[in-house]
């Protein structure tokens, strides 16, 4: 039985080893382009992830085209995001004065002394002084952290393509891409996988002698996958991308399980290979170089209360009197505390699995959304952005955030889903195009918290 139905048995995640000439590492287009988006520091454990692997590592040739025209565009937009900000920034400002004075005017109005001028005037003069103060204050303080994690450089680019140099496919034939769209027609009116979730888009790239519909972007990049692993008798393929939606991994209730075994099949089918599926997050832990942002051994127990509140621990059968009648000698004192310390931390990590959870749960739905949005009906999207406003509720009740992210980050998001409500409530000026800003904005938040909290690889996808 499991001979036959292979697919469901094969194992558990390959190591990332350099020197298995059977394991194939595929990087999507997104992992790259991670390069022009991450800080400094991220950006160097990127680098030293896959580095590791350099020995095993694959990029096929439609995501080595895609990276090529898309990384201008993000290098412009990170290059005057700051400035864009800064404008913003200061227009912000200006509109809190002059609403401000606006409304201290009308009860200047109202008040019939002699000095009412002369003391609004100050009054006015000094809030604006004031405020102008704090604004700047705040912008070198806290803002420019933020700005200063833009740091695109074409040395760091280069870099990291010398790594890719060798490594990508050969450029395909016409006649093969042309091939490929006419399967997906069918592949995607029958909904197999992966790809059909992009049938909505429209849009042709084309460069020199070949173009594709980008809507196949992801069934090109599949069957890139498939040739190379038969090609070179490959067991095992992990592909680490960022935008897995549901063509790739199975889901039930939008919880992710693993994943789709039709692609399993396929490529066992085909080139007698496994497939494994990893995010950039579990790609830093598996190779080890994230290990300091996502593993804590040392738990210390004064900053575990900074969400212990969180925590229900009659469910998780944590009776502290039981325990103290346990340790009654004083001797005993250090096997008390270590005990605690065990089931305190183990109550800490469940706490953020589950937060974790739905935190990328929250996620799938704002990325899915974002897809989508373009041509989705207005009630569904109101619908939609509701479920993900009560999701973001349940986040944000928790410390987790605050204790792993800091106050700024807190702060965003309270910011963003604020936004977002009011824009809700615009029922006569309600705007698919600003939600959709305001959801990108979400999931870049969203996004640095994963990041943050991720503690451990899981074994989602096994």
């Amino acid at each position: 039985m499991k001979d036959q139905f292979h697919v469901f048995n094969v194992g558990e995640m390959p190591e990332l080893d350099s020197k298995n000439k059977e394991l194939l590492v595929v990087l999507d287009t997104n992992i790259l382009l991670h390069v022009l988006r991450y800080s400094k520091d991220s950006r160097e454990k990127l680098f030293q992830s896959i580095e590791k692997v350099k020995s095993r590592l694959f990029i096929p040739y439609i995501v080595g085209l895609e990276y090529n025209i898309n990384k201008k565009d993000v290098m412009y937009s990170l290059k005057n995001a700051k400035s864009s900000f800064k404008k913003k920034y200061e227009a912000i400002k200006s509109k809190t004065i002059k609403d401000f004075n606006t409304e201290f005017n009308q009860l200047g109005s109202k008040i019939t002394s002699s000095d009412e001028a002369e003391v609004r005037k100050k009054i006015k003069e000094y809030f604006s002084e004031t405020l102008n103060e704090t604004f700047d204050n705040f912008f070198e303080k806290k803002v420019r952290e933020e700005l200063n994690l833009i740091t695109v450089d074409n040395q760091s680019i280069n870099r990291f393509e010398e790594l890719y140099e060798g490594k990508v496919a050969e450029k395909p034939e016409q006649s093969w891409i042309t091939e490929i769209e006419e399967k997906g027609k069918e592949r995607y009116d029958k909904k197999i996988p992966p790809g059909y979730m992009d049938n909505n888009k429209t849009d042709i790239s084309i460069f020199y002698d070949i173009h594709y519909q980008k809507k196949y972007g992801d069934l090109i990049l599949w069957e890139e996958i498939i040739k190379r692993a038969e090609d070179e008798q490959i067991k095992k393929v992990i592909f680490i991308s960022d935008d897995l939606k549901e063509d790739w991994i199975f889901k039930i209730d939008d919880e992710e399980i693993g994943v789709r075994a039709e692609l399993r099949e396929e490529l066992w089918i085909k080139a007698k290979a496994d497939l494994f599926l990893l995010n950039s997050n579990q790609f830093l832990s598996l190779s080890g170089v994230g290990e300091e942002i996502t593993k804590r051994d040392n738990i210390n127990l004064n900053r575990n209360n900074i969400y212990v509140d969180n925590i229900n621990l009659n469910r998780n059968r944590i009776d502290v009197d039981t325990i103290d009648e346990y340790f009654l000698n004083e001797n005993e004192y250090l096997g008390r505390k270590k005990y605690i310390s065990s089931e305190l931390k183990e109550l800490m990590d469940n706490e953020r699995r589950n937060f974790l959870k739905r935190l990328r749960t929250t996620i799938t739905k704002v990325r899915i959304l974002i897809d989508k949005i373009n041509y989705a009906d207005t009630n569904y999207i109101i619908y939609r952005v509701k479920n993900i406003i009560e999701n973001l509720d349940i986040l944000m009740s928790s410390n987790i955030i605050e204790y792993e992210c800091g106050l700024d980050v807190v702060k965003d998001l309270d910011l963003t889903s604020e936004r977002i409500r009011l824009q809700l409530q615009l029922d006569n000026n309600f705007s698919e195009i600003r939600i959709k800003l305001m959801l990108d904005e979400l999931l870049s938040v969203l996004r640095k918290i994963e990041f943050n909290v991720d503690i451990e690889t899981e074994e989602n996808f096994k």
